[in-house]
């Protein structure tokens, strides 16, 4: 059982929480589904990535501007998630770039940006139907899952459960990620959507990355294998 994986920590952390890295394969992140599809950015014309410490990153923001494909062979499935589509996406070089906070790092380098579109605006949910149409055709033979996730609303505070702050941005993340999810099951059919109890849909103040509305509590990851195994076992 292998998958690649294209999103965010959401996804890959249900495999390093659980010590099962050895189940990841491809790991695509600060890649919106907006930009993916959009021309490649010529390397001359990019930004110096070399003061980006992290070799990770650096790939990943890289990636971005290169659209670089996402490697599949070996994994049996492609696992989805828009936790990364918090970000907004800007207009470079005839091209749509997604605007990472490891991407704002050299971001001085460019000068005034300028917007592709408001989230959440029609502009924005109409190119996000047509990326969606171009992802179903260019995974056409891949075994997609959607991981349906969620900001949290609460943490988990010395035992107790305690609201998270920004309550609008978290109401509103999640509602522009429930329109991007529709109109992505309504285009891409795919095989399976992971979804998590609301129960365990709770911030991990404790959390190796720190804290944040989509850093969870161990039994959110611990559901999510098990759900995966499940999947893998009705579509063998």
């Amino acid at each position: 059982m292998k998958f690649a994986i294209w999103g965010s920590c959401v996804t890959r952390d249900i495999f390093s929480e659980l010590g099962l890295d050895g189940f990841v394969g491809e790991y695509r992140a600060r890649t919106s589904l907006h930009s993916f599809f959009e021309e490649p950015v010529a390397v001359e014309r990019m930004p110096n990535l070399e003061i980006i410490t992290s070799q990770f990153q650096k790939r990943m923001v890289e990636a971005d501007f290169r659209k670089r494909d996402i490697a599949l062979k070996g994994c049996d499935y492609l696992i989805i998630d828009f936790i990364d589509e918090r970000f907004n996406i800007i207009e470079f070089e005839k091209s749509k770039i997604t605007l990472s906070s490891e991407f704002s790092k050299v971001i001085d380098q460019i000068g005034d940006l300028e917007l592709a579109f408001e989230r959440g605006s029609d502009e924005d949910f109409s190119h996000w139907r047509e990326s969606c149409k171009k992802f179903s055709a260019h995974f056409n033979e891949a075994k997609i899952i959607l991981h349906s996730s969620r900001f949290a609303t609460h943490q988990l505070l010395n035992g107790r459960l305690e609201e998270n702050v920004k309550q609008n941005m978290i109401m509103n993340m999640n509602n522009l990620l429930e329109e991007y999810e529709q109109i992505f099951i309504e285009e891409v059919l795919p095989i399976e959507i992971l979804r998590i109890s609301k129960d365990n849909v709770i911030s991990n103040v404790q959390h190796k990355w720190g804290i944040a509305p989509f850093h969870y509590i161990l039994p959110y990851y611990q559901e999510a294998f098990d759900k995966l195994k499940v999947f893998y076992t009705r579509n063998q």
